[in-house]
């Protein structure tokens, strides 16, 4: 096994118990990740894929991750906003492949997908309002370092 899949599974395992996270964000996390760590096991330790089958195969196992995603319960902010980033990373799959096919050095695409990845794991980390499946930002780790307006009682039923 690559020291990328371990790092990767040690990494979701990590994130999952520091950031004690709802239900909904552990599976949505949990199919991001399987996605990524069975592509890398299957494009490059058991197929050893490159150029179009490679980015062909990224781009489906984000499509699959998608589908699994979207119906999910209940439908919120989250959910949306992961499926928007891996279509994106589906076009950047894409860009992936025209560079290889034009012999382009692969660093943009590389500088792509690790931000477009830094962005997603932000994403599913941090709790917004705007989230209406989940608590408010009450239950991560930075609750008793952020004050927050919905705990007085004023705000109680304020809708965010």
């Amino acid at each position: 096994m690559n020291i990328a899949v371990i790092a990767a599974i040690i990494f979701t395992l990590i994130v999952i118990v520091l950031f004690r996270l709802r239900q909904s964000r552990v599976i949505v996390a949990a199919i991001v990740a399987l996605s990524f760590i069975l592509h890398i096991i299957l494009a490059d330790h058991l197929l050893y894929l490159d150029g179009f089958l490679y980015y062909a195969t990224a781009a489906i196992f984000d499509i699959a991750a998608i589908a699994l995603i979207v119906n999910l319960e209940p439908k919120t902010k989250l959910i949306v906003d992961t499926c928007s980033i891996l279509f994106l990373m589906i076009c950047i799959n894409a860009y992936g492949w025209i560079i290889y096919e034009l012999y382009m050095s692969p660093i943009t695409y590389n500088i792509g997908m690790g931000l477009v990845y830094i962005i997603l794991a932000f994403r599913i980390l941090i709790m917004t309002g705007r989230d209406r499946g989940d608590r408010r930002a009450k239950n991560n780790i930075w609750s008793p370092l952020v004050h927050h307006r919905y705990s007085e009682g004023r705000y109680r039923n304020t809708k965010v």
